[in-house]
């Protein structure tokens, strides 16, 4: 949110969680009185004359390290007075005046560390209704929640899963795909759509939109990485598999965009019109492809 000509940012590094108070000042040049030639008779008191405009940023608050993990998630709430942050196990919802204590709200951490069978990926508020958030998992599932009707998020009030709607595959899989399968539907990111009808997921292979009233499957899926999938052995070799993605519905004209490799890829929900761009450099040079 923000006041006059200031906005507050909210940031984590690593398991800190600081406010911002972000904007522009004119920092003022002190004139000082250096003349000293004809003596105290010459002396002028020093001023302020006016300087160019410069970004500038301070922190408001720190608050209480209440993550034992990196936290991945900052979404506020629609409310303008709460906000969520998420790491691999927890979700905590906190009160932006309220710095030194937070309520868990998910708390995904099995009593035995080994039986651990997914993390949580990414968590968002509803953009208007304030006690509606969701969470995506390593599984490849995403659980949406009211809050009105537990302080424990623990029962989901809708499961968007797209693993568990898919077909086998003809004649079976072997052991190999179904690992790799595991790994790549790995939801890396998920958001509401401008209104809050419609979530945008995306995992290395796909991108998703789900209409939250008809969530039996998605209204639209499209193959972001379809060149890849035979290369997933070597993908994994070298680490790329595990690498993510963002994705970003446009307010209002239900528009998605999300990247690849070097590449943007945007779709307009109204036309069905797509977009695939490749990203260059200042120099017009195009970023190394991944193999």
């Amino acid at each position: 949110g923000g006041r006059g000509d200031r906005c507050g940012v909210l940031a984590a590094n690593d398991r800190t969680i600081k406010l911002w108070s972000v904007g522009e000042e004119r920092v003022g040049a002190r004139l000082e009185n250096t003349n000293r030639e004809h003596g105290y008779d010459e002396l002028r008191v020093p001023r302020l004359v006016g300087g160019a405009p410069q970004a500038r940023a301070r922190a408001r608050a720190t608050y209480a390290r209440e993550h034992a993990y990196h936290v991945h998630s900052l979404s506020v709430c629609a409310d303008g007075e709460t906000f969520l942050s998420a790491d691999d196990l927890r979700v905590n919802l906190w009160r932006l005046d309220v710095a030194d204590r937070c309520c868990n709200v998910v708390d995904a951490k099995p009593p035995n560390m080994e039986d651990l069978a997914e993390v949580i990926t990414t968590a968002r508020f509803h953009p208007v209704e304030g006690h509606t958030l969701l969470y995506a998992s390593s599984r490849g599932a995403v659980r949406l929640f009211d809050l009105r009707a537990a302080a424990r998020c623990t029962r989901p009030s809708l499961v968007l899963d797209a693993a568990a709607r898919r077909p086998p595959a003809p004649g079976g899989e072997d052991d190999a795909a179904s690992f790799f399968a595991e790994i790549v539907a790995s939801v890396s990111d998920a958001r509401f759509d401008g209104d809050g009808r419609f979530v945008v997921t995306r995992d290395f292979l796909c991108c998703r939109t789900w209409d939250v009233r008809r969530a039996r499957e998605p209204v639209h899926a499209a193959g972001v990485h379809d060149h890849l999938r035979p290369k997933l052995a070597d993908l994994y070799e070298a680490d790329r598999i595990f690498d993510k993605f963002e994705v970003c519905a446009c307010r209002g004209d239900g528009a998605v965009a999300t990247g690849g490799y070097g590449r943007c890829a945007v779709r307009d929900a109204a036309t069905g019109l797509a977009l695939d761009a490749e990203l260059v450099d200042a120099n017009g040079a195009a970023p190394p492809r991944v193999p």
